[in-house]
């Protein structure tokens, strides 16, 4: 699953080159290009990240290899300057061997970011419109559960909850929105980026659908 999740990340990334550079007819326009005047826009947001972030005091420690699931509402308010935010369920597993001991771990936690959204400009390839953006912002992060299975010996679930476990982190990315003249209410689009949740970066890669409302 790992080796896949590299090989979407660095496909990202390649997509995102050839659209700034290669797209073709590559013409440019500042502001929002003709046929496209939605605002407001909300839909289910996928997100895979790796690290090692620590919870609280650093009593326990999340798994590496971070998925998340949730939806995302975005708001341009200019052609080019835009709000998001959203909500996410994290999940992340971990097999390890510590001690002599083999065991799998399970952690949930919820994410809630918000961001300030930047185009410079958009993308006219005659079939659609493609507008890369930039962000940053702010994330509340609230984990619920931890559960520990050691191989051949118990397991071990704990509820985690408090205003101490609560983090405030921040995140960073880029990303690409495309959006065709044919079904302009429907949009999708990826980003990569750092997410600094539980005091410690983590790089992640989403993708995501939008549907305009107006």
């Amino acid at each position: 699953m790992m080796k896949h999740c590299k090989y979407f990340l660095k496909t990202c990334v390649l997509l995102s080159l050839f659209v700034c550079v290669f797209a073709a007819p590559s013409v440019y326009a500042q502001g929002t290009p003709d046929g496209i005047s939605q605002t407001f826009a909300i839909g289910p947001k996928v997100l895979y990240m790796r690290g090692l972030p620590t919870l609280g005091g650093g009593t326990y420690e999340a798994p590496g290899n971070i998925y998340s699931f949730g939806f995302n509402a975005r708001f341009w308010i200019t052609s080019g300057l835009g709000v998001e935010g959203g909500w996410a369920r994290s999940i992340s597993t971990e097999k390890a061997e510590e001690f002599g001991h083999k065991y799998s771990s399970k952690f949930n936690f919820d994410v809630i970011p918000v961001s300030a959204l930047y185009t410079l400009r958009h993308v006219d390839t005659g079939k659609a419109y493609i507008r890369p953006y930039v962000g940053a912002g702010f994330n509340i992060a609230n984990p619920k559960s931890l559960t520990v299975k050691v191989d051949g010996g118990d397991t071990y679930s704990y509820k985690l909850s408090g205003e101490d476990l609560h983090n405030v982190g921040w995140q960073a990315f880029a990303g690409t929105e495309f959006t065709y003249k044919g079904a302009p209410m429907l949009s999708f689009g990826f980003d990569l980026g750092i997410h600094n949740i539980f005091d410690s970066n983590i790089f992640g890669g989403s993708f995501y659908v939008n549907y305009y409302i107006r």
